[in-house]
C-alpha cells in the first residue's frame, strides 16, 4: 500500500530544505503561466466581447426592402412563406411609411409633441430584449432618443396622435399607451416607437378614411395576419451567414434589399485574421510553458538521483518513488499558479483601468472560473505527466550507481 501521507510530508519538508532552489522553480513556472493568463483574459475579455457583439449585432441580421417590381404582393401568404423559412429568424408587415407615422406628447409636462416613426412589432422582435416586459396593444417601446426627446420615463403614460384629412377637413385621434420599455442606444439608436401590429393597422385604416375602434383591438396580440396587402416588412435572419442567401433569394422574387454583407464580410475577415493571431500566439505560449515545465521538472530530478536511491535503499518501492516526485510537481506547480494567478489579477486591475473605456462593460482583461480552472488542471496535468516520466527515467538507474558518487 502506498503511504500518501509519509510521502507527502517528505516531500514538503524536501522542498523547503531546498527552498532557494523551490523557489527558482515556483518563479520559472510563474514566469510562463502569468503572461498566458493575461494574454487569454484579453481575448476573451475585448477581443471576443466585441467580435461577439458585432457579429451578433441584429441590425446586421436585417434585410432591408427597398422596392419591388410591379405585382409582387406582400399578402398574409407570402408573410407565412417567409416565417416558415429555415434563415428566416423574424418577419412581420409593414404598412406604409405616410402612415407610420405618429406624434407623440408626455401629458406630464409642457414639451412640444414629437413626430416619431413607428415600428412594427411582435414577440421575438431581435431589436427588443427578450426579458423586458410582455408585449400589449396598449404598450408602446420606445427608443433611448425618443424618451430623452420626450422627457418620459419606463411605466408613464403618453399620448398618441395621428392627423387625417376627411373631405378637406383635419380630424385627430388621440390615445393613451403606456411606455413598457425603453431601447439603449447600442440597441436603437434613431427615434422610434414600436408597437404591435393590430394598432399599426388600426391606425393605418383610420388615415385612410375608416373608423377607429381601439377597445376592439385592445390586448389583442394574436399572430393572424389580417387579409390584406402590406408595403413591405422586417425581416432577420438567424446568421451573419444566412444575409447573403436570403437578399439573393428575395431579389429573385424580384424585390430590391439592401443588407449590411460587405460590413459582415469585413468583420469576418477581421474574426478569422484575430482568431488566427491568438492561436499562433497560444500554440507558441503553450509550447515555451511545456518545455519550460519539462526542463525545470527534469533537471530537478536529476538533481535529486542520489536522495531518490537512498530511499530506495530504505526500502520506498519504485511506484512510491513515482508518487512522491509526482507529489512535489504537483506542489510546485499549485503554488506557481496561485502566484500567477495573484500577478495577473493585479495586471487585469492595471489594464481594465487603463483601457476600461474601449468595452461598454469596462472589461478589457476579464477570464471566467471555468476558465481558471481549466488553466490550474491543465498546468498540474502537464507537471505531473512530466514529473512521472521524469522518475521513470530516474527510476532505471541502480542506487548502487548513485551512491558511488557520494
Amino acid at each position: 500500500m502506498i503511504r500518501i501521507k509519509l510521502l507527502t510530508r517528505l516531500a514538503l519538508r524536501d522542498l523547503l530544505y531546498d527552498r532557494k532552489i523551490s523557489f527558482c522553480l515556483v518563479a520559472s513556472l510563474l514566469a510562463v503561466i502569468a503572461p498566458l493568463l493575461l494574454l487569454f483574459s484579453l481575448k476573451y475579455g475585448i477581443v471576443s466581447q466585441l467580435q461577439h457583439k458585432l457579429l451578433t449585432n441584429p441590425r446586421n441580421l436585417e434585410i432591408k426592402i427597398v422596392g419591388v417590381t410591379s405585382g409582387h404582393k406582400f399578402d398574409p401568404t407570402w408573410f407565412a412563406q417567409m416565417a416558415a423559412e429555415s434563415r428566416v429568424r423574424f418577419v412581420i408587415p409593414q404598412v406604409r411609411i405616410l402612415n407610420s407615422q405618429a406624434d407623440f406628447r408626455n401629458p406630464t409636462n409642457n414639451k412640444q409633441s414629437l413626430n416619431v416613426p413607428l415600428i412594427p412589432t411582435a414577440k421575438g422582435d431581435p431589436l427588443l430584449p427578450q426579458q423586458g416586459a410582455p408585449l400589449k396593444t396598449n404598450g408602446i417601446v420606445l427608443s433611448a432618443l425618443t424618451a430623452q426627446s420626450l422627457g418620459i420615463e419606463l411605466g408613464q403614460q403618453l399620448e398618441l396622435s395621428v392627423l387625417r384629412q376627411i373631405s378637406g377637413k383635419g380630424e385627430r385621434q388621440r390615445i393613451r399607451l403606456e411606455v413598457i420599455q425603453i431601447l439603449p442606444e447600442y440597441s436603437y439608436n434613431a427615434q422610434g416607437a414600436f408597437v404591435l401590429l393590430p394598432l399599426l393597422v388600426a391606425l393605418e385604416d383610420y388615415i385612410d378614411g375608416k373608423a377607429f375602434d381601439f377597445q376592439s383591438i385592445e390586448g389583442e396580440v394574436s399572430t393572424i395576419l389580417p387579409e390584406r396587402e402590406f408595403a413591405k416588412g422586417r425581416l432577420y435572419v438567424k446568421e451573419l451567414n444566412d444575409v447573403s442567401p436570403m437578399a439573393s433569394q428575395l431579389r429573385a422574387q424580384g424585390i430590391e434589399t439592401n443588407t449590411q454583407a460587405a460590413a459582415i464580410e469585413e468583420m469576418q475577415a477581421i474574426d478569422s485574421v484575430l482568431n488566427l493571431l491568438f492561436s499562433v500566439i497560444a500554440i507558441t505560449a503553450i509550447i515555451g510553458c511545456v518545455l519550460s515545465l519539462s526542463g525545470s521538472f527534469l533537471a530537478n530530478i536529476e538533481r535529486k538521483r542520489k536522495d531518490i536511491s537512498l530511499l530506495m535503499l530504505f526500502g520506498f518501492k519504485p511506484k512510491e518513488i513515482n508518487v512522491y516526485l509526482i507529489i512535489q510537481a504537483f506542489m510546485l506547480a499549485s503554488s506557481a499558479f496561485l502566484f500567477a494567478l495573484l500577478l495577473y489579477y493585479l495586471s487585469s486591475l492595471i489594464v481594465n483601468g487603463s483601457l476600461g473605456s474601449l468595452s461598454r462593460d469596462n472589461l478589457v482583461s476579464f477570464l471566467l472560473p471555468s476558465h481558471i480552472l481549466i488553466a490550474l488542471l491543465l498546468t498540474l496535468f502537464i507537471s505531473c505527466t512530466i514529473a512521472f516520466i521524469g522518475s521513470r527515467r530516474a527510476l532505471m538507474i541502480q542506487p548502487a550507481e548513485s551512491l558511488r558518487e557520494i
